[in-house]
């Protein structure tokens, strides 16, 4: 549904596309006639969207990929679990630059979610050094109570007294 299937432009090689959970891939083949013959291949993904498993496959034949704020996340843990490093990296580069104080707790949240540890640590960082502001988003509220607790231990959290913290506690119990 995201990407259309593509052309098939030559006879050698084979294309992906992806349909929800599926993985499809479309490939010429040869009958004994000869006829220019097409061959589906369907792969159904569990951990990880075909979407995602598609722009891997692309990136690794040498295509560029967009990274997006919608995909880098996914894209980062099919990468992360192909170790792709170059597309790992650049999927953390991404989210690195777009990691502000109002969207820091939400960010954490999606990447602990896919065991995103760079994305994590940086994004404990920004609420450390900025907690007060941090604090008074709406996803602070939503963050796991392992996420939260480890962020409270934090010996460098930058807030003005040990009451905002207890108000921000209070706020997200």
């Amino acid at each position: 549904e995201f990407f259309l299937r593509d052309e098939i432009n030559d006879e050698m090689e084979m294309y992906p596309y992806a349909d929800d959970n599926k993985l499809s891939f479309v490939a010429p083949k040869t009958s004994n006639s000869y006829d220019r013959v097409l061959e589906h291949i369907d792969v159904e993904l569990r951990e990880v969207s075909a979407v995602s498993m598609r722009s891997l496959l692309l990136f690794i034949y040498g295509q560029d990929v967009e990274i997006t704020s919608d995909n880098a996340l996914p894209l980062y843990r099919v990468a992360d679990m192909y170790e792709v490093l170059e597309l790992t990296a650049a999927c953390c580069a991404f989210l690195k630059k777009r990691t502000t104080v109002a969207n820091a707790c939400e960010v954490l949240t999606a990447a602990d979610a896919v065991h995103a540890s760079p994305i994590v640590l940086n994004c404990l960082d920004v609420v450390k050094r900025r907690f007060e502001q941090a604090a008074a988003t709406a996803s602070f509220r939503e963050l796991p109570h392992a996420l939260l607790q480890e962020l409270l231990q934090e010996n460098e959290l930058a807030a003005k007294s040990e009451e905002v913290l207890l108000e921000a506690l209070l706020a997200w119990y």
